[in-house]
């Protein structure tokens, strides 16, 4: 699945069908619902390294793409003492304003301008070609499964939408409905399985707030 055109041919193929019943807009559709429910359960995890802008609680967390939660972060990072997680932090929340991901230190020291942070974080997988990405994230032994799914989801959401007689017969469409029902279950079942397989939580406990400007913090 190294891009969105092979996924969509892949995807085309298992539901044995053309671009005319399923036109590119359900497909990507399909592809980014079960990117979603797929990064939920085995969700990309990177690093990023970078100096904080400014003073105070409230950072941007800036190169974190699809941030879904924070594994780890240190302040102030020192690449060079011998132990850089003596400096690990713990007393933080992540919450988003204005769809920008943000970290809030509760406690002490406060941050200040030109900190190095370093992140561990889990992100949204990405597919070259969907949406402006740059790089397919998918670990490639999950991608035929994905294509299931999204398979499934396709062919789910035709049968709800669509008005005319599916190949000239009325049960058709139900056919069809069961069909992808049937796929999106496997998918399903495959992403408990590949929850159950991590060796540690990818999500730790963490109190997320609403958007900023709701002014909630749960």
């Amino acid at each position: 699945m190294t891009n969105l055109t092979l996924c969509r041919t892949r995807v085309l193929n298992t539901l044995r069908s053309t671009n005319e019943k399923f036109e590119d807009d359900i497909v990507d559709e399909a592809i980014r619902r079960i990117l979603d429910e797929y990064s939920q359960a085995f969700p990309d995890v990177r690093t990023a390294i970078f100096p904080l802008l400014e003073s105070g609680r409230a950072q941007l967390l800036v190169d974190c793409k699809g941030l879904l939660a924070v594994q780890q972060l240190i302040l102030p990072y020192q690449w060079d003492i011998l132990d850089p997680l003596i400096d690990e932090r713990e007393d933080f929340y992540v919450f988003f304003h204005q769809s920008q991901p943000y970290v809030y230190f509760t406690g002490f020291p406060v941050p200040l301008a030109g900190q190095l942070v370093s992140l561990r974080f889990a992100c949204r997988h990405t597919m070259t070609e969907l949406d402006d990405a740059a790089d397919t994230t998918v670990r490639p032994d999950h991608e035929s499964m994905l294509v299931l799914g999204a398979a499934g989801a396709a062919a789910t959401s035709r049968a709800a939408g669509t008005i005319e007689q599916w190949g000239g017969r009325a049960s058709d469409p139900n056919q069809l409905m069961l069909w992808g029902q049937a796929q999106y279950q496997k998918f399903r079942e495959f992403l408990l399985t590949i929850r159950a397989d991590q060796s540690q939580s990818v999500f730790p406990r963490s109190y997320w707030p609403l958007d900023g400007e709701d002014g909630h913090v749960w």
